[in-house]
């Protein structure tokens, strides 16, 4: 599949049992739920994918794309042509045409068998991550963390993926400039620094390859101009990958790096109520668990997971300014044009552990009166009874 392959090559036995270790991380990867699917998105993916090979008809059927639910903004090719975008990309990215960037150095790691080669080369640390992984109940964790962690390239095989992307960015009449931005773009994420296996490696120095993209966009031949697929599929996308890994960063606990989301949130879409809502999720995370936040701080500043005794008062001493901070982005997000209803709710639970009933019940009741279907309507209710308001009346 390389550019230097017979096109008839037939695997090895290693290489087929590479494929198809790929193939059962795909089949349990969908089984879990960990893939988008969906017409809309599977279609986007697809005309990527189309564009980007157009001119390599053989290549096109062997590659697929999928968006994967992880907030990590990385990606990663597989042995079977499967290429994995995690949802975190959309934090950074701002483009289609990044996006295609990033697909089309993946894509280069396929057709050069760079991914068939750190399987193979990885073979007994995967089964025995296998095996680890059924004996904790099969949940793919362990296996799957495994997988991401053997994807690491040599420097000649990120050079070789940046170089053969690049043409197919060209042929395909995306900006060339494109991969050297998303690169860029990919710097101001915190969580990277200490990623051993990420969509970037040190080798060679991130900086060094950005700039060898920008001189090798100068000197690429542009191919044909195709036709532009609309921007706004993408920027639809980004909102909901957005949205999505913050509610999972959050639900586990990483606020921190939450906060990286909003900021890109913010300056990509412009502040919203919903906006305010998250960064009031963050600094009552802040406030709830300062111990967890300090902990995430110190990581991400140092790589090293125990957190230090100044990482740890410093969020003590942050916890009624955290709070504070919490109240007033509810009460911006209860107040927009239009209002977050879910702000109201947090208002009315942060009122009830203060001990003041009346509004406490106020902020529910306004809850409801927004959000009369509310998922959440029983929950509401059974604290406002809690509370002493009886809500047959309906006030």
């Amino acid at each position: 599949m390389s550019e230097t392959d017979d096109a008839n090559y037939i695997p090895l036995d290693e290489e087929k049992w590479a494929i198809e270790q790929a193939d059962l991380y795909h089949r349990e990867t969908r089984q879990k739920g960990l893939l988008y699917s969906g017409e809309h998105i599977t279609s986007y993916l697809g005309q990527i994918e189309n564009r980007l090979l157009a001119a390599r008809p053989s290549i096109q059927e062997a590659i697929s794309l999928f968006i994967l639910k992880s907030p990590n903004p990385n990606a990663f090719a597989f042995p079977n042509g499967n290429i994995y975008l995690h949802a975190g990309l959309f934090t950074t990215l701002e483009s289609e045409d990044q996006l295609a960037a990033v697909a089309a150095h993946e894509i280069v790691h396929v057709t050069e068998r760079h991914s068939v080669k750190a399987v193979i080369a990885n073979k007994n640390k995967l089964i025995g991550s296998h095996i680890a992984d059924i004996a904790t109940g099969g949940f793919g964790l362990v296996y799957f963390g495994t997988y991401a962690s053997i994807m690491n390239y040599s420097r000649e095989q990120e050079s070789d993926a940046d170089r053969l992307g690049m043409k197919l960015l060209a042929g395909s009449g995306y900006q060339q400039r494109a991969m050297a931005e998303a690169y860029e773009s990919l710097i101001r994420y915190p969580e990277l620094r200490h990623q051993k296996s990420s969509i970037y490696s040190s080798h060679p120095s991130f900086q060094a390859r950005i700039r060898d993209l920008h001189e090798l966009a100068g000197e690429v031949s542009p191919g044909q101009n195709l036709p532009e697929i609309r921007d706004g599929t993408f920027r639809e996308l980004k909102a909901k990958m957005m949205e999505d890994s913050l509610k999972i960063r959050l639900r586990n606990r990483e606020f921190n790096l939450s906060v990286t989301i909003l900021d890109e949130a913010a300056e990509y879409f412009g502040n919203s109520a919903k906006i305010d809502f998250y960064r009031g999720e963050i600094h009552h995370g802040f406030y709830t668990y300062p111990e967890i936040a300090a902990r995430e701080y110190h990581f991400i500043e140092t790589g090293k997971d125990k957190a230090d005794t100044a990482s740890i008062q410093k969020f003590e001493e942050e916890k009624e300014g955290n709070l504070a901070a919490a109240i007033a982005h509810y009460q911006r997000a209860s107040e927009g044009m239009p209002p977050y209803p879910k702000s109201l709710r947090r208002l009315g639970e942060i009122e009830e552990q203060r001990g003041n009933a009346k509004q406490a019940r106020d902020y529910f009741s306004l809850y409801l009166e927004l959000q009369p279907d509310a998922s959440d309507r029983s929950y509401v209710e059974h604290a406002m009874k809690r509370l002493g308001h009886n809500t047959g009346e309906g006030k």
